[in-house]
């Protein structure tokens, strides 16, 4: 069978004709109702002695058709093809075709997901150059109903500076500047207050001045017994420096720092380092305290109880 984009939907065993909102330049798509009705309830209904008459563009709907026949392998590359796999997934949630808007809120999940561990993951394997901008998923989310994306969307959006976020992204590809709801921007400044002040607050109660685990392999032997205490001092000062901005890029990022600080004994700009028994026990509040600030997520952006 001939492709579906060789013919451009002018089947010649079509039994559906759809006319698209700008269609009096162009033919309408000739398709098969059977393949196209059975996904969509509401396309079923809308349809009238074999035709459909949508209010949508002809490009939308082209990219909309060729999902349903050929799925979505080729339609996403990369952030330039973000307006295909908006026209998609908003048609599929316009009318009801659940197995694409599915199949897409799945993608963007793996990137934006809301489980911890997934976002470290995803931090460590891909570049963010690759995916769309933060702003731009909150607001499809947003559109198309899909609030488990919300959390870490807006956290990673909040790790950008105050000024980027009100600003706004354009788009290098369209050309095209993107905003959010003002209500969401108040939300997401909100949000990274209150990431900025958990990370001041974990540095206050679990860095400063904090002593040597119990279980010290230092504590028996008196000349090195305040080793991981000055350990500890170190850590903090180097990660202050971070917070201020002087050290690293991720001074907005309070998982990262919190992170951070767990390794920063073994860094070689410190000229102490923790016993293990000390860094087991530190490793175990870090663990703790990240998994508390995911968790409050949430609520810090105002959006209600994670999905």
């Amino acid at each position: 069978m001939t492709s579906c984009k060789t013919l451009n939907f002018n089947f010649p065993d079509a039994s559906l004709t759809v006319f698209s909102r700008d269609d009096e330049q162009n033919a309408p798509f000739r398709l098969h109702k059977g393949l196209v009705l059975r996904h969509s309830t509401v396309l079923a209904e809308l349809c009238t002695d074999n035709q459909l008459v949508l209010d949508d563009s002809r490009d939308d709907l082209l990219h909309f058709f060729t999902a349903i026949y050929l799925g979505l392998a080729g339609l996403y590359q990369g952030p330039q093809d973000f307006n295909i796999i908006k026209a998609v997934v908003c048609l599929a949630a316009k009318y009801h075709v659940h197995f694409l808007r599915n199949q897409i809120t799945q993608l963007f999940a793996g990137f934006w997901p809301s489980d911890l561990a997934e976002w470290d993951a995803r931090n460590l394997q891909v570049d963010d150059i690759l995916l769309p901008h933060p702003i731009q998923i909150i607001n499809i989310a947003r559109q198309v109903n899909a609030p488990q994306l919300l959390p870490a969307a807006f956290y990673d959006l909040s790790r950008m500076t105050s000024s980027a976020i009100s600003r706004g992204f354009m788009c290098p590809y369209q050309q095209q500047r993107h905003h959010l709801l003002k209500s969401d921007l108040l939300n997401v400044l909100r949000g990274k207050e209150m990431c900025s002040r958990f990370l001041s607050t974990f540095i206050v109660n679990q860095l400063e001045g904090r002593n040597a685990s119990h279980l010290c392999a230092y504590r028996n032997n008196p000349p090195a017994a305040r080793t991981c205490k000055f350990a500890f001092e170190s850590i903090t000062l180097e990660l202050l420096r971070d917070v201020n901005g002087t050290a690293c890029r991720h001074s907005s990022d309070a998982l990262f720092a919190i992170l951070d600080s767990q390794f920063l004994s073994d860094d070689d700009r410190l000229s102490l380092h923790l016993c293990l028994p000390c860094q087991d026990a530190y490793t175990a509040v870090v663990v703790s305290a990240r998994q508390e600030l995911w968790n409050c997520l949430p609520s810090w952006f105002r959006l209600g109880s994670p999905v």
